[in-house]
């Protein structure tokens, strides 16, 4: 029986070489089109640094009615996130003027004066109101209040306009 010689050959002298080179550019030209195609993207990947990571906060919305049973009950305390000015014309009964605008010289005044539902640890929930459904500022307010240690907080979204076209009581 005769021997059968394989049928690989030996590679040619430097063909390796030619491959490697051949790899390396093939990866740096892909490295450059990704890096370019990521630069003119809308919204481009993080490649080098660590996206900021952001935590949404959700507080529960509340209507006129659980605001005034919880606020009438003693469990919850109304915090107007409005100007002092919106405030002075007229608010919702009991509630106490903590302006998004000015908050920490407010909360840090309201704490001076010993709003003990300003504690952290108080276990009275924070309702937080302003002008309107589009008002973004009793969220604003919610978060910042977050942001000191509260956890009890909800938010009254229809705010005062809702309050007041109901035909509740309010204060001035």
């Amino acid at each position: 029986m005769k021997k059968t010689e394989p049928l690989e050959r030996e590679p040619e002298p430097g063909i390796w070489r030619q491959t490697l080179i051949r790899m390396i550019w093939l990866t740096t030209a892909a490295t450059v089109v990704g890096l370019a195609v990521n630069a003119w993207r809308r919204d481009p990947l993080p490649l080098f640094k660590a996206p900021a990571i952001q935590t949404a906060i959700h507080f529960r919305e509340i209507d006129d009615r659980l605001a005034g049973q919880l606020t009438r009950s003693g469990q919850a305390i109304l915090l107007d996130a409005r100007q002092p000015g919106f405030y002075a014309i007229g608010h919702i009964p009991g509630a106490v003027s903590l302006p998004v605008a000015d908050f920490e010289a407010a909360y840090a005044s309201l704490r001076a004066r010993d709003l003990a539902v300003l504690r952290p640890e108080s276990t009275t929930i924070l309702i937080t109101y302003c002008s309107n459904r589009d008002c973004p500022d009793s969220r604003t307010l919610a978060e910042k209040l977050f942001a000191k240690g509260h956890r009890d907080i909800m938010v009254y979204a229809g705010g005062w306009e809702d309050w007041e076209g109901k035909g509740h009581e309010s204060e001035k």
